[in-house]
C-alpha cells in the first residue's frame, strides 16, 4: 500500500512540477520575452520534393538526425553573453518535443501549444545544429542550438538573433547566448535529477 501512495505522490509532484514550469513559460510569453513558435501555414499546403535529403520548400532533414534526440525534453538555459540582458534573462526552463512526421522534423512546446518546423543543418554522431526561423513585418527571428546527446540528457548552446528592420532597412539586432541542458521526462532517472535541483 505505501509503495502505491509513494508512486501517486511522485506522480501528482512531476505533474506539479510540469504545470508550474508551464505557467513560467507562458508569464515569460506574456511579457514578451519570448516570441511564439509558430508554424508558417503556407508551408501546409505545398509540395514537398526530395533532393539528396533535403525536403524543399524550407523545411530540410537528414536522414541520420540522431532518434536518441526525439522525445519531450526539460530544457535549462543560463545566459553566457548578450548585447541586450534588458531583453533575455538569465535563466530559463522550458519543453521541447522533437518529432518526426515523415520527412519532416518539427520542434513543438506541448505547454504552450507552440510549434514550429525545423531545419537541420548539420549532423555529426550525436551532434546536431538545427534552425528556426520566424519572420514578420518587422523583425527577423533566428534560433540555432547547437546540441549534443548523451544517453537520456543533451547539452550544448543556443544561439538567437532577433533582427529589427524599419522600412526595409535594418536598424538594430539583438543577439543571445545560451548555455542549455536538456533531460529526456520520460526517464525516471531524469525526473528524479529535475526535483533534485
Amino acid at each position: 500500500m505505501n509503495l502505491i501512495n509513494l508512486a501517486l505522490n511522485i506522480k501528482r509532484t512531476v505533474l506539479l512540477a510540469l504545470i508550474i514550469v508551464g505557467v513560467n513559460i507562458n508569464n515569460a510569453y506574456a511579457k514578451g520575452l519570448y516570441a511564439d513558435i509558430m508554424l508558417d501555414e503556407s508551408l501546409k499546403k505545398q509540395e514537398f520534393t526530395h533532393e539528396k535529403g533535403v525536403i524543399k520548400g524550407n523545411i530540410s532533414v537528414v536522414d541520420d538526425f540522431p532518434e536518441e534526440f526525439y522525445g519531450t525534453w526539460s530544457v535549462l538555459s543560463v545566459l553566457e553573453e548578450t548585447n541586450n540582458p534588458d531583453l533575455f534573462r538569465m535563466r530559463s526552463s522550458d519543453i521541447w518535443t522533437f518529432e518526426r512526421k515523415g520527412d519532416i522534423i518539427t520542434l513543438s512546446n506541448p505547454v504552450s501549444g507552440a510549434t514550429a518546423s525545423i531545419t537541420i543543418n548539420e549532423v555529426i554522431d550525436k551532434t546536431a545544429i538545427f534552425t528556426r526561423k520566424d519572420e514578420d513585418e518587422n523583425t527577423v527571428e533566428t534560433e540555432t542550438p547547437q546540441i549534443t546527446v548523451e544517453e537520456s540528457a543533451f547539452s550544448g548552446t543556443d544561439v538567437i538573433i532577433i533582427e529589427h528592420y524599419r522600412n526595409g532597412k535594418k536598424i538594430k539586432s539583438d543577439r543571445v547566448k545560451y548555455k542549455i541542458r536538456g533531460y529526456l521526462l520520460n526517464d525516471n532517472a531524469n525526473i528524479n535529477k529535475l526535483f533534485a535541483k
